[in-house]
């Protein structure tokens, strides 16, 4: 078990106060908290909650109309190597990519994820976004 500084909140209790922030419409303060809880799942070595917290990041970033900064948390979280991750990462980066107008960088967000066994769910989500991109491109 993990113990964090003395009266530090643990990434999970951050996620908590980022999700209330979230619900009440206070974006950046979200971000900022996720933020937070980055930082100590990486302490801990804890990818799983590193990715969770940057994929929220960038998903609040893209709500603000900040596709960049979008972009750096999907990256960030795909370079975690969490295998619960990655897909869900690349799949939200093809469609950030997508709606920006970078078919390319799209496409190979889709590819990747379907190079891996993994989630039924996430794969089919892949092969429908390569779909879309070939209905577009076509």
């Amino acid at each position: 078990m993990t113990v964090f500084g003395a009266g530090a909140p643990s990434p999970h209790e951050l996620g908590e106060r980022a999700q209330a922030a979230i619900n009440q419409g206070h974006v950046e303060e979200a971000i900022g908290w996720w933020r937070q809880a980055v930082e100590q799942a990486a302490s801990a070595n804890d990818t799983e909650g590193m990715g969770y917290a940057l994929l929220n990041i960038a998903m609040a970033s893209t709500q603000l109309g900040d596709f960049e900064a979008a972009e750096e948390a999907f990256l960030e979280a795909v370079g975690t190597g969490h295998p619960a991750i990655v897909p869900r990462a690349l799949i939200s980066l093809a469609i950030v990519y997508k709606g920006t107008g970078r078919v390319p960088d799209a496409r190979q967000c889709y590819e990747r994820v379907l190079e891996v066994p993994g989630d039924p769910d996430l794969l089919s989500q892949a092969r429908q976004g390569l779909a879309a991109l070939d209905r577009t491109e076509g």
